[in-house]
């Protein structure tokens, strides 16, 4: 069954300014790719394998007509244009922008602004120990009902032409822990 966000502020009351969301069959997705900092100006989300492993996902994502959200670091510039070209005239997109690890709020302002209806989550995108990591945590906590997954093989860290590695097997373990988010 889809769910609808109901008004966050009632988790979390920090976020009490975000309105409820109304019902709309309209808005009904199978799942919401987050793809987070996939931005130049992080070395590690300009190896090939990882921009590969993204646009897979995207395109995968639009077959699925699935939600997507591009969660973008501020002052970090915008997210590869390679990738967001994907996107172009696809209507089920939106742009978070946070200046900290965890984007989970600005993530779930828009999927509240857009009315958006699911249950799953995927995430993929870089700085898997830092912002993959934190946004999985925030998403985790405010979105109990819903199964979050992270997949691996789209997600790095540390390097723009090496592997994820040890900082992120850290990272990896630590959401594994989470009840509602698996790795895959």
């Amino acid at each position: 069954m889809k769910r609808q966000l109901d008004n966050p502020s009632d988790a979390n009351p920090r976020r009490s300014k975000r309105s409820s969301v109304v019902s709309n069959r309209d808005n009904n997705y199978p799942y919401v790719l987050i793809v987070i900092d996939m931005q130049p100006n992080f070395g590690c989300s300009n190896n090939p394998k990882t921009l590969d492993a993204v646009a897979d996902l995207i395109n995968n994502a639009k077959h699925d007509n699935a939600f997507i959200v591009y969660a973008q670091y501020m002052r970090q510039g915008k997210t590869h244009t390679n990738l967001v070209k994907l996107t172009n005239g696809y209507i089920n997109r939106s742009f978070a922008v946070a200046n900290r690890n965890d984007k989970s709020g600005a993530i779930l302002t828009r999927l509240v602004k857009r009315q958006v209806r699911s249950d799953l989550v995927k995430v993929c995108g870089v700085n898997t120990n830092a912002c993959v990591r934190a946004t999985v945590e925030g998403l985790s906590n405010e979105l109990k009902e819903w199964s979050i997954q992270v997949i691996k093989k789209a997600c790095n860290s540390y390097g723009e032409y090496t592997d994820d590695a040890f900082y992120a097997n850290n990272a990896y373990k630590t959401m594994k822990l989470l009840p509602n988010v698996t790795v895959h």
